[in-house]
């Protein structure tokens, strides 16, 4: 699943946690907001995909209470 992180126009894929992509993407563009793919709170759905590596905060997690996150469709 490839996640959209706004403001920052990051794009995040659970399959690669490592890479980041940055690009603009419109807002109209986005479809669909993260919190309505899943049960979870948006916080614990990440920290499944993204882990700590060496006690280092994922940098999805940057700016968390600032951000939106959005699923790329395929």
């Amino acid at each position: 699943m490839k996640i959209f992180k706004r403001p920052d126009h990051i794009i995040f894929d659970t399959k690669n946690p490592n890479k980041m992509e940055f690009k603009h993407i419109h807002i109209n563009d986005l479809k669909k907001p993260l919190h309505q793919t899943h049960m979870q709170n948006d916080w614990d759905f990440l920290a499944q995909h993204f882990k700590q590596q060496e006690g280092t905060e994922h940098p999805i997690f940057k700016n968390f209470a600032t951000s939106y996150y959005y699923v790329i469709e395929a």
